[in-house]
């Protein structure tokens, strides 16, 4: 469950004109620079969760899921929120320290390109190539519609 200051500062957030709700308005706000913190419901579904964390990590914005869509959707006054973006830095900057403190402490960080590239050189340190995907297009049979190849 949600600790109800966490869920309060949210409603004030949307009080004050400085939450977006919804997959598109949000991952508008994603682009255009525009969101601080991205809240997700843990229950969201496998392509909005996809879509919404891809959008944040490529962008640099911090995202939390903690609740569910039903415990977020009530704390701005509605039945149910899947995802919301956080459009000012001091609540956003508020909603992290809440979370950090009630909620799991450093797992809402944000992850950086910066971050990735750390991991990955973890894992070629260690041996481990698995995890590292095979490029675009190699290893493929050309399409037909790619027209004539070198055959």
């Amino acid at each position: 469950m949600g600790e109800p200051r966490t869920l309060g500062l949210v409603g004030l957030a949307l009080r004050a004109g400085c939450l977006a709700l919804g997959e598109q308005a949000v991952l508008e706000r994603i682009r255009r620079g525009g969101a601080h913190l991205v809240l997700l419901a843990t229950d969201a579904g496998p392509n909005t969760r996809k879509r919404t964390v891809d959008k944040c990590r490529s962008h640099g914005v911090p995202w939390a899921a903690w609740v569910d869509r039903y415990t977020l959707g009530k704390a701005v006054g509605r039945e149910t929120v899947v995802v919301a973006a956080v459009t000012e830095q001091g609540f956003a900057e508020n909603l992290l320290t809440q979370l950090r403190q009630h909620h799991g402490g450093d797992r809402f960080e944000s992850e950086t390109p910066s971050v990735r590239i750390r991991q990955t050189t973890e894992y070629v340190e260690q041996g481990n190539y698995n995890h590292l995907k095979t490029p675009r297009g190699v290893g493929q049979q050309p399409h037909e519609r790619d027209g004539p190849g070198d055959d």
